[in-house]
């Protein structure tokens, strides 16, 4: 037995003292940590979709006109008179003014080609100009885009001097980025439904949404397998979302 006597004897009893309540302290404080390191937190992670098919509501048509001709007033003249009765004829179509646009006329110098030995031989000019429909009625632009003959004829370019390219049909949906935004949001309602679900099986209770992702929205045409197909020309469009959130689980 170790003893201490007189005042020292007490000054060593106090030192002793506090050691102790110094190393009680740090193991009380390590424990806590402990404790705080080793809770967990519960999460759940699930996928959401949805899908929706519209109907595009917008088209559009460019038919390309062009003449070859020895002077550049000819040009204009003989242009000018296709594109006009080609636009008569689209307004017999239905088509009204707002829908019809004429761009500016191209012009340039036209070349013969005699071959490797010899220079080009200049034969005159070439001047074209663009006529587009753009309507809702995509059946009607459709339709006019199929009677390509029937155009030519009308617009009275039968002529060997002229050459006609009619483009292919665009079609699109005007409300296409509300769209987009319609189904991603329906897309998380589905995901948090799931979320829900699985926590009221588990006797849980879904809380805080701790993170969302989502990839490019989709657009395809019907029985495509393509992702990214809206620039096709089928009038109907399927718009798809996929979202993959985690929530807490309490």
């Amino acid at each position: 037995m170790i003893r201490f006597d007189g005042g020292q004897g007490r000054f060593l009893s106090s030192l002793v003292f506090a050691l102790a309540f110094v190393v009680a302290t740090m193991i009380v404080r390590n424990t806590v940590l402990v404790i705080k390191s080793d809770r967990r937190e519960f999460t759940v992670d699930v996928t959401g979709s949805a899908r929706r098919r519209v109907v595009s509501d917008r088209a559009s048509w460019r038919a390309e006109l062009e003449v070859t001709v020895k002077t550049a007033s000819e040009g204009y003249a003989r242009l000018g008179e296709a594109a006009q009765r080609a636009s008569t004829w689209l307004r017999a179509k239905g088509f009204t003014d707002k829908e019809l646009s004429l761009s500016a006329v191209r012009i340039e110098e036209a070349y013969e080609d005699r071959g490797h030995k010899e220079r080009p031989h200049r034969i005159g000019y070439r001047l074209a100009q663009t006529l587009e429909v753009s309507s809702s009625n995509v059946g009607n632009v459709t339709q006019v885009a199929r009677s390509n003959r029937e155009f030519i004829e009308a617009a009275g370019m039968t002529d060997a001097a002229f050459l006609f390219r009619g483009s292919e049909v665009s079609i699109g949906i005007t409300r296409m980025t509300d769209i987009k935004h319609e189904v991603l949001a329906e897309a998380v309602r589905n995901a948090r439904e799931r979320a829900e679900m699985i926590a009221r099986h588990g006797r849980a209770k879904l809380g805080a949404l701790r993170q969302a992702e989502f990839g490019d929205i989709e657009v395809r045409s019907p029985g495509s397998t393509e992702k990214y197909s809206d620039d096709s020309p089928s009038s109907e469009k399927e718009v798809i979302a996929n979202v993959k959130v985690i929530y807490e689980l309490e």
